[in-house]
């Protein structure tokens, strides 16, 4: 899913963008109203944190250094040669090196599935019903591997047929538009409208909507999620970033880099796609010494030395990670493509989150002191917020807000440990948590300084003080 431009681009349209200005603002004036209910809830997880402190300090002060090791390098370099992203088998991956290989590096891999859907434990009752498995033609299942199609007969008989989807039309121009029509997807399937590579059928709230379906589980290397707490704990589901993905050959998702500096992963269930990815500009070095090339390698062992723009192939059970800002463009090679997609945020990239409103804020305000110091100094603090939830997808509060949930949550991680006996899982994991709250503890100071004239809640700005200072009194994080 990506995100809006602040300048609310001019084929919109006026009334468009009014429209859409009012939406956000409707959406903000109810998340604001709910604010004392949310810090309430904060307030009660620094309790808990408070009654465990000593031990809770104990755990930071012993993971502290190697936490340090694992964010100390925000992103790996990459010597801009030839590039490949690997392959890896879940079986073989371990939860600490997908967080510290991948996550804190900010590297992207393709992880593969089991082939047998019956071993796939992530898949659930209905995601085996929705597909059929296919031998490729004059092929054995022991020389390659199972293709799966979708099996739109069983779809049609299940109660899900007259769910209303989201339809999304490529125009000629490039712009993605959503069909005006609505549309079941009973009639996506009748009506061949899958056959048409301008249409897509993406960003289906699926499990929002039927939070009960047994389609899938979230694998664990991805279950580390401030996104989805945010929105299930504080927000009631009013929101989620958790997404269907249906279209047919040759429909594609246009180049661009995931909302709010998000996290992605993809599954697909059926078909296979090809991906084109550019490595951001920061990440990559430009030279030829050995030493230093061989220094990128360590530090990014799930990705060879590659160009800038480098493409893959997604096959039916395999999983793509997406960092943050990676930009990508995604294109469906089967006659059925069906996948599943999460956007998510955790300690690991919660500074892009940031770094995305910050850098809009900036544009925001530089284009208003254009006008005069007195017209920027006339928009009030709810205005911006709008503006950027708007261009971002969450305010300034709401990024604040969600980092402070962040580490408190991390914290209380950490609390459940004490009753954890297997050692090496307590150790992994709290080191996990701690090197969360260190890339957190430094975004929320960030967001106190840059947004403090834009907090629309002083009782948010006192809560996060005071857990700053806990953090710096606990003389780890300095």
């Amino acid at each position: 899913m990506t995100g809006l431009s602040h300048t609310f681009p001019t084929r919109r349209g006026i009334g468009s963008q009014v429209s859409h200005y009012k939406r956000e603002q409707g959406l903000l004036k109810c998340w604001t109203t709910q604010m004392e209910v949310q810090l309430d809830r904060l307030e009660r997880m620094w309790r808990e944190v408070l009654a465990h402190e000593a031990w809770v300090r104990g755990e930071l002060g012993a993971s502290i250094d190697e936490a340090r090791m694992w964010t100390r390098a925000p992103e790996s370099r990459l010597q801009c040669t030839s590039f490949k992203i690997k392959r890896v088998s879940w079986s073989e991956l371990s939860n600490a090196a997908f967080w510290q290989h991948c996550m804190f590096a900010n590297i992207p891999v393709l992880i593969t599935m089991p082939s047998d859907r019956q071993e796939n434990v992530f898949l659930g009752a209905l995601a085996k019903e929705w597909t059929l498995e296919q031998t490729p033609r004059g092929q054995s299942p022991n020389t390659e591997p199972n293709r799966y199609l979708v099996n739109r007969g069983s779809i049609l008989r299940s109660s899900y047929a007259e769910c209303v989807v989201p339809v999304k039309e490529l125009m000629p121009d490039g712009e993605v538009r959503e069909l005006r029509e609505k549309v079941t997807l009973r009639e996506w399937i009748e009506r061949d409208l899958w056959r048409d590579p301008a249409l897509y059928l993406k960003d289906w709230h699926f499990i929002k909507e039927h939070p009960h379906a047994d389609l899938y589980t979230t694998p664990p290397f991805f279950r580390e999620d401030w996104l989805d707490l945010y929105y299930r704990e504080l927000r009631s589901y009013c929101d989620d970033f958790r997404f269907v993905y249906w279209g047919g050959k040759n429909s594609i998702t246009p180049f661009h880099t995931d909302v709010l500096g998000s996290f992605s992963w993809s599954m697909n269930l059926a078909g296979s796609k090809h991906w084109t990815m550019e490595i951001p500009t920061r990440q990559i070095i430009h030279t030829c010494d050995a030493a230093e090339t061989a220094r990128a390698r360590d530090a990014a062992p799930f990705l060879s030395p590659c160009e800038q723009t480098f493409t893959f192939l997604q096959e039916s059970n395999e999983i793509v990670f997406v960092p943050s800002q990676w930009k990508h463009t995604v294109r469906n090679l089967d006659s059925d493509v069906l996948s599943v997609n999460h956007n998510w945020i955790n300690g690991a990239n919660v500074s892009f989150a940031f770094a995305v409103a910050e850098e809009e804020l900036t544009s925001m305000e530089s284009n208003l002191a254009k006008f005069g110091p007195e017209v920027l100094a006339g928009v009030d603090a709810a205005h911006m917020n709008v503006l950027v939830r708007a261009c971002c997808s969450m305010s300034m509060d709401e990024i604040t807000v969600l980092c402070l949930l962040g580490i408190l949550t991390s914290l209380k991680q950490i609390i459940k440990l004490q009753v954890n006996t297997v050692a090496v899982e307590k150790d992994v994991s709290s080191v996990l948590m701690t090197a969360s709250i260190v890339r957190a503890r430094e975004t929320l100071a960030k967001c106190i300084s840059r947004f403090a004239i834009y907090l629309e809640s002083e009782a948010l700005e006192r809560l996060c003080t005071r857990v700053l200072s806990w953090l710096e009194n606990s003389k780890l994080f300095n």
